[in-house]
């Protein structure tokens, strides 16, 4: 992990950045903006833009810092969640992925576009006590992710496609046995 003096010393802007959140021409328009719009600060300018979310900004204007200063581990989840990259819906959708394939959380955030790669990165790079190479998603993985929903899908269909050949069978019998039916004479 990176110290946090890294962190702490460095303008919202690099650190939104590096957090893939923003590209350098939006910073440039906001802080030329910020020249003349001396009251407002620079995340308040790239939300009035719609670049970002207002809880966005106030967590890495303001939450980010004393976060790093405490080093006090979460979830990595919780830190999308706090930082408004995440919805309570979209954090529920991702757990419920995780528990299915059976891999990183930030690997299904970012295979379901939730965040970019840039922005777990980041994350990992800062929170988590892993280093970022360790956990992180890279495409390589999609496959075999995919591969591992497919499987599931696979056997699901195999399932159902059981109880449906059951169900006809079943069926079948019942109407060759009423079919052939012969009442026997005495």
């Amino acid at each position: 992990m990176e110290t946090s003096y890294d962190l702490e010393q460095r303008p919202i802007g690099e650190i939104l950045k590096e957090a893939g959140l923003i590209n350098e021409g939006q910073i440039q328009v906001a802080l030329t903006e910020q020249h003349i719009y001396t009251d407002l600060r620079l995340g308040e300018i790239l939300v009035l833009h719609g670049w970002l979310e207002q809880e966005t900004a106030d967590f890495f204007g303001e939450k980010i810092k004393s976060l790093v200063v405490k080093k006090e581990l979460k979830k990595i989840g919780d830190y999308f969640y706090e930082a408004g990259l995440l919805s309570k819906k979209d954090l529920e959708s991702i757990l419920e992925e995780q528990r299915k394939l059976g891999v990183k959380f930030g690997s299904v955030a970012v295979l379901k576009g939730c965040i970019k790669q840039e922005t777990l990165e980041f994350f990992l790079k800062y929170f988590a006590s892993e280093k970022p190479g360790e956990t992180d998603f890279s495409y390589k993985d999609k496959n075999i992710l995919m591969e591992r929903e497919f499987a599931l899908q696979t056997q699901k269909r195999h399932q159902d496609d059981k109880t449906t050949v059951n169900n006809h069978a079943n069926e079948d019998n019942e109407i060759k046995e009423q079919e052939f039916e012969i009442p026997w004479v005495d």
